[in-house]
């Protein structure tokens, strides 16, 4: 999923 895929990339960029 696009949704999923985008999500993970945000999440990627607040990873410590």
């Amino acid at each position: 999923s696009l949704n999923l895929e985008a999500f993970r990339k945000i999440l990627k960029k607040f990873d410590k």
